[in-house]
């Protein structure tokens, strides 16, 4: 069998109409900017927009050719809630769910679900009155299941190690800041029951667009904006997260590198912060 490469992010669009899938969601990043230990922080937040472009590269599955379409762009949505905890002074740890869908789970409709867990412990310290820096290491894992119309459905899991780095401002009225996460992903436990039995162009792939998950790591640098404005404990969030892939990148956008980016609303609550 030919092998080829597949950018995760994407987001198969195999099926006549410009149907897309999306084996990977980018989940809202935690930026705590905690100033002294015993902060408590909870998040929501909420995305409804994942954009970008496609491209076609041919791939063999089951003696045969098809077109492997990777279509960065779909309308799903996805909301992510979050808890993060000073333990001490300089020392803090995360953690937070994500639900991301796209398409109706009835069985003659496309579908994909994703559900992602992830926790770090983190170093963060203030660098003045104004300023704080922090770095967040951890690991997630997410669950997925797939339907494509009347020809099948997928399942598969997959693990990710990542570093994030923040630096913000903080004030009463005001949080930004830039953070920038290297993540690190691999799929595992692969059902791919899409049936090609009939050689349809559109069994062919999505068959393939299941099968290019296995056996690869993919690197992904997903650098964000985020800005909260409200009044001490009470903010409102928003941020903006691109999507960048760091390996294969022979499949990237005809030369380049901007993957995707996604927008998130949202909201955040500060225990425990003291203010002068």
């Amino acid at each position: 069998m030919k092998t080829a490469h597949l950018i995760p992010i994407a987001l198969v669009a195999a099926l006549t109409g410009g149907c897309t899938r999306n084996f990977y969601a980018p989940y809202s990043q935690p930026v705590t900017l905690f100033t002294q230990q015993g902060e408590f922080q909870v998040s929501v937040s909420h995305s409804d927009e994942f954009t970008a472009t496609t491209q076609s590269k041919e791939y063999q599955a089951s003696g045969k050719t098809a077109q492997h379409h990777l279509a960065y762009n779909s309308s799903g949505s996805n909301t992510a809630m979050q808890g993060a905890y000073a333990i001490t002074n300089n020392l803090a740890v995360t953690a937070g769910l994500s639900f991301y869908r796209k398409g109706s789970d009835a069985d003659d409709f496309d579908y994909d679900g994703i559900n992602y867990g992830e926790a770090a412990v983190g170093y963060y310290r203030p660098l003045n009155g104004l300023f704080i820096a922090e770095v967040y290491g951890g690991t997630g894992i997410s669950s997925q299941h797939h339907k494509f119309a009347d020809i099948g459905h997928a399942d598969a899991k997959s693990a990710k190690f990542f570093v994030q780095p923040n630096i913000g401002l903080s004030i009463p009225l005001l949080d930004v800041a830039i953070s920038t996460r290297l993540s690190n992903i691999n799929y595992f436990g692969i059902d791919n029951q899409v049936n090609t039995a009939s050689g349809s162009s559109w069994a062919m792939q999505d068959y393939a667009n299941v099968e290019y998950l296995r056996n690869r790591t993919f690197l992904l640098l997903e650098p964000a904006l985020t800005i909260r404005t409200g009044w001490k404990w009470l903010k409102l969030q928003y941020q903006l997260a691109y999507v960048w892939q760091l390996n294969n990148t022979d499949l990237i956008l005809h030369g380049h590198s901007e993957l995707s980016h996604r927008h998130y609303i949202g909201i955040t609550y500060n225990f425990g912060r003291k203010f002068d």
